[in-house]
C-alpha cells in the first residue's frame, strides 16, 4: 500500500469513530429501588387456603373424540376432507372466473374474447 491509501484508511476510521460517538444514545440511569415484574409477582403470590373447595374432574370427561388409528386428533382435524366446498362463479364482460369456497382457489378462468382453438 502506498502512503495515500494508508492515510485514506486512517481518515475513514477516524470519521467512523467520531460519527459513532456523536450518534450514540444517551445512557439512562437504572432505578434500583423498583423491582422487576417477577419480583412483584413473587411478593404478592397468594397461598391457597386449605378450606378452599376443589373440584375433581372425572377421567371420562377428559377423553377425546374418536381418532383414526395412526393419526393424532390434530392431524384428523387438519386433514378432514368431508367438506368438498362450493364453486362461486364471477362473470363480467371479459372473463368468467370460478372460485372454490375451500381455500379460495381459482378453478377456472375463461376469457370470452380469446377463443382461438
Amino acid at each position: 500500500m502506498d502512503k495515500n491509501t494508508t492515510i485514506a484508511f486512517v481518515l475513514i476510521g477516524a470519521v467512523l469513530v467520531v460519527w459513532l460517538f456523536l450518534n450514540a444514545p444517551e445512557p439512562t440511569e437504572q432505578q434500583g429501588s423498583e423491582k422487576d415484574s417477577i419480583g412483584l409477582v413473587q411478593d404478592t403470590s397468594i397461598t391457597p387456603d386449605e378450606t378452599t373447595p376443589t373440584t375433581i374432574i372425572p377421567e371420562k370427561s377428559l377423553e377425546t373424540a374418536d381418532v383414526e388409528p395412526g393419526k393424532t386428533e390434530l392431524e384428523n382435524i387438519l386433514t378432514d376432507t368431508s367438506d368438498t366446498g362450493n364453486t362461486i362463479t364471477i362473470e363480467n364482460d371479459v372473463a368468467i372466473i370460478e372460485l372454490s369456497t375451500r381455500g379460495g382457489n381459482i378453478h377456472k378462468v375463461f376469457l370470452k374474447k380469446f377463443n382461438n382453438w
